[in-house]
């Protein structure tokens, strides 16, 4: 089961407006914004979107925090989708996206839309995100600027464990039309909200998701899924605490085995010839800040193509 979280009180404190955040917004929303109505503007999103989704990502503005942006392996995506041929960049997925911050991000910092076809998607269980981010950037399809990214609710764990029949063409509006598709996949913070079981089942459909066939016309030779979420703080994969009452958490060791298995046994053992998996596990000591002492798991997977 995924984690329940309660309705916590929301402090002004909560937020940290750093000169990215400023750029960031004011690229979005207006370039004569003040500092004062980009506060005031986070607030009254947080708000509204905390009043139906009361999850710490909301309450701590996660939702303006650019997690993907960390990732050591971010500026080498948008490097390599920039050397896409024309109108064929690569097709990049967030699950588990929230508002949509970190896509728009990407794209602002310089990853390509395709013009012809869809090439960024997002995609959340709940579409209150969907709606949320629309809101709060004034980009949705009805808009008079609506964003060239492709937001969708759906449920991971209906989408089946194979990818064979036809791959759907155009723009996708599931899940299940994305199998086969995928050449960058992005899951922040998604993972730890469920148990191992459930961990190794949502790695199983990332799998079925990405596109690992080669093409020379889009010179697409890499995969990469790539995220972040919180790990072990022991050596071995084991149960972690948390303010919430505690959840499964992998060891650095523990996720490149299940990277091992699941591609293995959906491409075969070959594969990992052409893989290169990376963990890095950030310590995060318990403080005022942060009650509980908590590691994060920093990842990339990158399989070379073509097999």
């Amino acid at each position: 089961m995924a984690t329940a979280y309660p309705s916590l009180e929301l402090h002004d404190d909560d937020l940290v407006l750093t000169p990215e955040t400023v750029t960031f917004l004011r690229n979005a929303l207006g370039k004569d914004l003040t500092e004062e109505e980009i506060t005031k503007i986070l607030f009254e999103a947080r708000s509204s979107a905390y009043k139906t989704m009361a999850f710490p990502c909301i309450r701590q503005f996660h939702f303006v925090s650019f997690f993907m942006q960390r990732n050591k392996i971010y500026p080498h995506i948008i490097e390599y989708a920039q050397k896409a041929p024309a109108d064929k960049a690569p097709v990049v997925l967030d699950l588990g996206c929230c508002m949509g911050t970190d896509l728009r991000k990407l794209v602002q910092d310089g990853y390509p839309t395709n013009k012809t076809n869809t090439n960024v998607y997002g995609v959340d269980l709940l579409p209150d995100f969907v709606s949320e981010g629309y809101k709060l950037y004034r980009d949705g399809p009805e808009t008079s600027t609506p964003t060239p990214i492709k937001f969708f609710a759906d449920d991971i764990f209906t989408v089946p464990l194979t990818a064979d029949g036809p791959i759907a063409e155009g723009t996708a509006s599931s899940l299940k039309d994305l199998r086969g598709k995928i050449d960058i996949l992005y899951a922040g913070a998604l993972f730890h909200l469920f148990d191992e079981e459930k961990q190794f089942a949502l790695a199983e459909r990332l799998a079925v998701l990405i596109n690992t066939k080669y093409s020379a016309d889009r010179n697409n030779n890499e995969v990469i899924i790539f995220g972040r979420h919180i790990g072990s703080l022991e050596e071995k994969k084991a149960h972690r605490p948390s303010e919430f009452g505690g959840a499964f958490g992998h060891s650095p060791e523990s996720w490149k085995e299940l990277w091992e298995t699941i591609l293995s046994k959906q491409f075969g053992k070959d594969i990992l010839k052409n893989t290169d998996i990376y963990v890095f596990k950030e310590d995060l000591i318990a403080d005022s800040d942060n009650v509980f002492h908590k590691a994060w798991l920093w990842w990339s997977v990158t399989i070379r193509l073509p097999l």
